[in-house]
């Protein structure tokens, strides 16, 4: 079941202080609301009182969805840098979770931990898994557009994250990556999955962890890393 908590924040636009329930774990197979929320960005989302902004608190919980096989570690965007930290953070939660008993081996069976970083992360991944999208070649187009768009400045905490998946089309949208913000849109054929499948891009598909790593995000790319890969310590 889902585990919400008692959220205390000050509103922004007024500074009156309010309260409102946040998740600390969701199943969605037993709350499909609460990911349906997620899809239409309206979980942890809450008028203030006062004023009428609307506040949302910063995800961080672990989202549970057995029948689709997915395990998250949802963490606030802001803690991007700690990626590596929190990888671990993810397996062994993971691990508790479902490496004992047998019934929990059976559970967790074609599951394996994932990380994410804030809301628009987690809806993405929840669309690559409805639309059976591989995680890695989503990356490495990602990539390909960023690369494509050296004027933007992602020191200014810019997203490029998959907004929606139609059969031909993928669109893709910046986003301020701590208040969810979207500004600039683009639409790219769904065949440019299949263009980054060659072997030219196996060095970047490397970097980015494979298809087994728990943080499979092109940012790891991008963010600040105080802890140097194994292989180059």
């Amino acid at each position: 079941m889902s585990t919400l908590s008692p959220f205390d924040v000050a509103c922004p636009a007024c500074d009156a202080a309010f309260s409102f329930d946040v998740a600390l774990s969701i199943d969605a197979d037993v709350r499909p609301d609460h990911r349906e929320a997620i899809l239409e960005d309206q979980l942890q989302v809450q008028p203030c009182p006062a004023c009428g902004f609307k506040v949302r608190a910063a995800p961080q919980f672990v989202y549970t969805d057995l029948p689709r096989r997915q395990w998250f570690l949802v963490e606030p965007a802001e803690n991007l840098r700690d990626w590596r930290a929190l990888e671990r953070t993810a397996t062994g939660l993971f691990a508790e979770r479902f490496g004992a008993p047998a019934v929990g081996r059976a559970a967790g069976e074609g599951m394996r931990p994932r990380l994410v970083f804030g809301w628009a992360a987690l809806r993405e991944k929840l669309i690559c898994g409805e639309q059976g999208i591989a995680e890695v070649p989503l990356e490495l187009v990602k990539l390909s557009l960023i690369h494509s768009a050296p004027e933007l400045d992602l020191s200014d905490g810019l997203e490029l994250r998959l907004i929606s998946a139609e059969d031909d089309t993928l669109l893709f949208g910046w986003f301020d990556a701590l208040t969810d913000a979207v500004g600039e849109t683009m639409e790219l054929p769904r065949g440019a999955l299949n263009a980054v499948l060659s072997p030219g891009w196996d060095a970047l598909r490397q970097q980015l962890g494979g298809e087994g790593a728990v943080y499979t995000d092109v940012w790891r790319l991008f963010s600040a890393d105080p802890e140097p890969d194994a292989a180059g310590a």
